[in-house]
């Protein structure tokens, strides 16, 4: 009997040395009564050394406060997942270790916390402590800007774990109060210890965001029970603020959706944050605040597997649009547009598909669908040139750019006879990587087009930190050019940089031979519009030898 015990004492020693590098036991008071393993620099003889010190004194300054929440957490459920947390060593260096807990209900009460260290990481929080501690009106929760990365990750590793995951965002109405009233103490007193309670119910306590003045966002284990994060909010503010008009509302979605891959369920969990983070504070109520998360949740779901369906099943039709010459109204080139059944409005759809982060998909599938059209009129000895519209973001994308060579490949022959139209460059950060992916798709006998150039997603950087050969003109200058004067203004100063740049105009949404004659009076080469041709699945108008294509009459539909 004795030695079936011993077996299995061993054993479970195995295992927990096996997960961690050192154990340390806490007694209520914090202070370690055992510890085992390598010291890890908290002292600098045996790990001995640390028995009968306050385990916080090894705590970083910047995560005392969050410390205190884990133990908190600790007395009240018995046990935490691991998390990060930093401690200090002998010789003052940070240590970023991932601590996890359990309280063993004896009689004595004894906290058992292990350490390991963790894979490295490029995601930190806002605000670093080793800089001299956070500034007092901030947060040391981890930025927006890298919450939807951490996030895919964290959901990524509960799903393959089995562990259910939700997301509880937060609004701490009159906190903009707060900022205001000049109360700088009372302010950075509050966000601490929000700061530090929301790091310690987070996965791994890195999965936490202020997503705005008064807003907050926290991944977490389904068993955080969203009243728990209530009450200990208000606790916090109570403690810290209780004679500030203060008031929690929040929401927590269970992240359960099964009918949606991983990669498409992340997407609609940051789809729903960013949703969350663009609406107004004061729009949200208690009530309404829950039952329309819900609601977002379920129709962001919905949506995304609609445009999953259309994706996989290619569900969408291909038209083309003539780009003319405009002195000549020869047929230059052609632009593929996509028509969806059952959808008013393609634009809508694509929107939508780029706030989601499926524009990429979208994008191979177009590129491959238009590949194989042409050369299936090649075949017949029709080899017009087809501009396709691709995110400039995308297109700095490695995993993008190789996906999107691996679609081309099979159609080595027909490659020049592809047009890149840029859209979006006000959302790249690096045009001189971005100008060097262009060229080498020039060398390779594409031509390419920025698209929408004077409009608000079209950065006016680009137009000089770009190479290319078109710049299109947005159509709201075209349209207004002739009875406002600050839209000629503005037409004329882009073609004034296009003819500086050597690139070729094509100015879009031309109706009337009125637009069309200004245009050309400009120095614009090519037009696009009802006036040369609607989006048409008949190719066979722009074909050699058929009649150019006829004017529109003129109407207020628009490409899209």
């Amino acid at each position: 009997m004795m030695t079936s015990f011993n077996s299995e004492r061993d054993r479970f020693v195995a295992y927990a040395f096996a997960a961690a590098h050192m154990f340390v036991e806490l007694d209520p008071n914090g202070v370690i009564k055992h510890a085992s393993g390598t010291t890890s620099g908290l002292a600098s003889g045996k790990s001995d050394d640390l028995v009968e010190k306050k385990f916080a004194s090894f705590v970083d300054p910047g995560d005392q406060a969050y410390f205190a929440e884990i133990l908190l957490r600790l007395f009240q459920h018995g046990r935490i997942e691991p998390r990060l947390i930093c401690l200090t060593s002998k010789t003052g260096k940070r240590l970023e270790l991932l601590m996890g807990g359990l309280l063993l209900p004896s009689q004595e009460q004894r906290l058992f916390l292990s350490f390991t260290v963790p894979p490295k990481t490029n995601i930190k929080p806002k605000n670093d402590s080793q800089a001299g501690g956070r500034k007092t009106t901030e947060t040391d929760l981890l930025d927006k800007r890298d919450f939807g990365s951490v996030a895919q990750d964290k959901l990524a590793t509960s799903e393959s774990m089995d562990v259910n995951s939700q997301l509880t965002m937060l609004v701490i109405d009159g906190l903009d109060e707060l900022r205001s009233s000049g109360d700088m103490e009372k302010l950075a007193r509050v966000l601490e210890k929000l700061s530090a309670y929301l790091r310690a119910i987070s996965f791994d306590g890195t999965c936490a965001s202020e997503l705005g003045s008064e807003k907050f966002g926290v991944l977490h284990s389904a068993n955080v029970d969203e009243k728990e994060i209530k009450a200990r909010i208000a606790e916090i503010i109570a403690e810290e603020a209780a004679d500030t008009d203060l008031e929690v509302k929040s929401f927590s979605m269970d992240f359960d959706t099964h009918e949606l891959s991983e990669t498409d369920a992340t997407k609609a969990l940051l789809y729903s944050v960013q949703k969350f983070v663009d609406t107004d504070p004061n729009e949200f109520s208690i009530t309404s605040l829950q039952s329309s998360a819900r609601e977002m949740l379920n129709d962001v779901v919905n949506r995304v597997n609609q445009v999953r369906e259309i994706i996989d099943r290619r569900n969408f039709d291909v038209v083309f649009q003539p780009i003319v010459d405009i002195y000549t109204e020869d047929v230059h080139h052609l632009e593929a547009l996509t028509r969806i059944t059952g959808l008013a409005s393609p634009q809508a759809f694509i929107e939508f598909t780029e706030e989601v982060g499926l524009i990429e998909d979208f994008d191979l599938t177009l590129a491959q669908r238009v590949m194989e059209e042409l050369a299936n009129h090649r075949k017949g000895g029709w080899k017009p040139r087809v501009a396709i519209n691709l995110s400039a973001k995308s297109m700095n994308s490695s995993i993008f750019r190789k996906s999107f060579e691996e679609v081309l490949a099979p159609f080595s022959e027909i490659q020049e006879q592809l047009m890149l139209e840029l859209t979006e460059t006000v959302s790249v950060s690096n045009f001189e990587e971005l100008n060097k992916v262009l060229q080498e798709y020039r060398n390779a006998g594409m031509q390419v087009c920025i698209d929408d150039v004077g409009s608000g997603s079209t950065s006016f950087q680009s137009l000089y930190d770009l190479e290319v050969d078109f710049l299109k003109i947005d159509g709201r200058f075209v349209r207004a050019a002739n009875t406002n004067e600050r839209d000629m203004t503005l037409l004329k100063s882009i073609i004034e940089v296009g003819k500086k740049l050597n690139t070729k105009l094509i100015a879009e949404q031309i109706e009337d031979r009125e637009q069309a004659h200004l245009m050309e009076s400009l120095g614009v080469e090519y037009g696009q519009g009802y006036l040369y041709g609607r989006p048409t699945l008949d190719h066979s108008t722009f074909k050699p030898g058929m009649n150019k294509p006829k004017a529109a009459l003129h109407d207020t539909e628009r490409k899209w």
